[in-house]
């Protein structure tokens, strides 16, 4: 009973089937975890705008289920948010050292961020999405002395939710080769029932045709019991063993 109960509970850890059989409930259940170690990690930290952990977590674990989609995800994430606020760090100390007009600066942000779409559009994809995004989390609100680092400490909560993301994902793993692979397995199992079915159809049906042709007619007469006219039998074969240029037996034998 004890090691029927530890199967059970040790199962989804190192049973890889177990995974996919229950993927739904077990993605479930790491996304509550992750949550509250995303809570749990904004309570020890006390960083401002501790909200973008938890949100993090949701916009990476909310709609993937299997690591290499996650991974891909967290490292778009990070990436974006790094370059993003290497991009806000560069444009606030340009702000405060050009001492340019307010329209100049508005004019940078903005060009800034078309060369982000475009390269957001080419190459970049969601690395670049999070790059303009935390970018303007930063610079967007040039005229209060408190925006910048807020936007530092929202980048940082954003790198906090995604090692919880990928920290949660290391523990109950949900791989997509393996899952397509066990896939695959039911599709031919399910193939495999379906022409043995097929085939014992056919069987059947071909059962049922002979029993048909087996069941004697009425009317016809077996083979042995036909009524033959024995002479004309007898005459036919003589005819056949008759050498060539005799017309009948009878002048054969004359000869």
């Amino acid at each position: 009973m004890k090691s029927t109960l530890y199967q059970l509970i040790t199962a989804p850890f190192t049973e890889p089937y177990v995974r996919y059989q229950h993927a739904d409930v077990l993605h479930a259940i790491r996304l509550g975890t992750a949550v509250i170690l995303a809570l749990l990690a904004n309570k020890l930290t006390n960083l401002p705008h501790g909200e973008w952990t938890t949100i993090t977590v949701f916009i990476i674990l909310g709609l993937l289920q299997y690591q290499g989609a996650i991974y891909t995800k967290a490292k778009e994430r990070v990436l974006g948010t790094l370059l993003g606020i290497g991009t806000a760090l560069g444009v606030l100390w340009f702000i405060q050292n050009a001492g340019a007009w307010l329209w100049i600066d508005y004019a940078l942000i903005g060009i800034l961020s078309g060369i982000i779409g475009y390269l957001a559009v080419r190459k970049l994809g969601y690395t670049g999405l999070l790059t303009g995004i935390t970018m303007l989390m930063i610079v967007s609100d040039l005229g209060h002395n408190s925006i910048g680092q807020d936007g530092i400490y929202r980048a940082l909560n954003i790198l906090l939710g995604t090692g919880v993301s990928v920290a949660v994902t290391l523990i109950l793993p949900l791989k997509s080769t393996l899952m397509w692979r066990f896939l695959l397995s039911s599709n031919l199992d399910a193939c495999s029932s379906l022409y043995a079915g097929v085939g014992h159809h056919i069987d059947a049906a071909d059962g049922v045709m002979d029993n048909a042709t087996q069941k004697s007619n009425p009317i016809a007469f077996p083979i042995k019991e036909v009524p033959v006219d024995r002479e004309v039998g007898n005459s036919a074969t003589a005819d056949q063993q008759t050498p060539a240029g005799c017309a009948s037996t009878y002048r054969c034998d004359s000869k």
